[in-house]
């Protein structure tokens, strides 16, 4: 178990792939250059903020903890909701107003897995220093020829990291998919905690669910096949002999085990990592793109 509390977790500023307006706190990573490689991460994201329209080649949960922001012109995800933004669907990015999400990204369904931020920093330095720009969500260079050439910030580099031209997969819906758990019946789950499950999100077992635990609950928690990652919303207790408080972010290897003892009531988003030891058939891919800019 490796439990991190967000007063004390890494920060980071915006990267120069994307406009400003959004700074991190990465309470959670994997395993750089595996399937399943994510980062759990809370983010302040103000009303400057924007990105053009892009897609990416990893997943992505998105938590609004508090006010909205716009995944596509006069589409906004309101407060309180969840939303799943699969490999190779597009959308844009705005914000509305102050906003805090708690944002998964992991490796999709694809097994293309999720370049880290330090691979995603050090890739912008060496493009940088190569003579190339970043501006608005887009990587600028000139070749040899003096012929100007524009591509997504994001591919632009993972391309130059792993050599090769991405592909981006098949998305499984046509637009992000939004979940509000205000509109969802809580089931029990056990004595004093009640369940809310957006269920399996692709093949590989990616999956969401809020849990509401009452004061003075005992809460078993973990899953035989999935790392399972845990964050507090609010309230406080203990784990494993580990104190928990709002902030709080837990994680758990595939096949372990705690159990949760609630002092006061606490609310819990519960994330279940895709898992890849099953190989999968064959899937055609869509055609590379360069997504190339005006």
């Amino acid at each position: 178990m490796i439990i991190v509390h967000a007063e004390t977790a890494e920060k980071r500023g915006s990267s120069p792939h994307r406009p400003g307006g959004i700074s991190f706190i990465s309470l959670l990573k994997g395993e750089e250059g595996s399937p399943d490689n994510f980062e759990l991460a809370l983010l302040d994201i103000g009303p400057e903020y924007h990105a053009p329209r892009h897609r990416h080649n990893f997943d992505q949960i998105r938590v609004m903890l508090g006010g909205d922001f716009e995944w596509a012109p006069d589409r906004p995800q309101r407060q309180g909701t969840i939303g799943y933004f699969c490999e190779g669907t597009y959308y844009t990015q705005r914000g509305i107003n102050q906003n805090l999400t708690l944002l998964l990204q992991c490796g999709g369904a694809s097994g293309e897995g999720y370049m880290s931020a330090r691979q995603l920093a050090d890739g912008i330095a060496a493009l940088t220093a190569r003579g190339g720009s970043f501006t608005d969500g887009v990587y600028t260079w000139i070749d040899a020829d003096g012929k100007k050439h524009n591509r997504d910030a994001y591919q632009a580099v993972w391309e130059f990291n792993f050599k090769r031209t991405l592909v981006y997969p098949r998305p499984r819906f046509e637009l992000p998919v939004i979940f509000d758990p205000a509109g969802m019946a809580g089931l029990t789950a056990g004595p004093g905690v009640t369940e809310k499950d957006m269920g399996r999100l692709n093949e590989r077992g990616l999956a969401v669910k809020t849990l509401f635990c009452a004061q003075g609950a005992g809460v078993a928690l973990g899953n035989e096949r999935h790392k399972t990652l845990l964050y507090v919303d609010s309230g406080n207790g203990s784990v494993a002999s580990h104190a928990y408080k709002s902030g709080s972010a837990i994680q758990l290897a595939a096949g372990e085990k705690i159990r949760l003892s609630v002092e006061e009531n606490t609310q819990l988003y519960v994330f279940e990592l895709p898992e890849f030891s099953r190989q999968a058939a064959s899937a055609a891919p869509q055609a590379p793109s360069r997504d190339q800019a005006a």
